[in-house]
C-alpha cells in the first residue's frame, strides 16, 4: 500500500512516536474498515514497512480512540 503523508514508518533503530498521528489513525481505521489486505505500507516519504509494524505501531491508540 503506497500512502502520501498519512504514516511513515521510524527509520530503522530509531523510537516509534509515543502517540500516533491523528493521520495515521484515520487510516488505520480505514484499512480494517475496508477489509484490506496489504504486506506492506510505502511512503511518499521514507522507508517501506511491514503491515504487520503499522498495526502494532497504530492500532493500540486507534483502539483506545473507538473506547476499545
Amino acid at each position: 500500500m503506497v500512502n502520501a503523508d498519512l504514516y511513515s514508518p521510524p527509520a530503522q533503530g530509531a523510537q516509534p512516536p509515543a502517540n500516533p498521528s491523528a493521520n495515521s489513525i484515520v487510516l488505520y481505521n480505514n484499512i480494517k474498515r475496508l477489509k484490506l489486505d496489504a504486506a506492506q505500507i510505502a511512503p511518499i516519504h521514507g522507508r517501506v514497512g511491514a503491515m504487520d509494524e503499522f498495526e502494532r505501531l497504530v492500532g493500540p491508540a486507534a483502539q483506545a480512540r473507538q473506547g476499545g
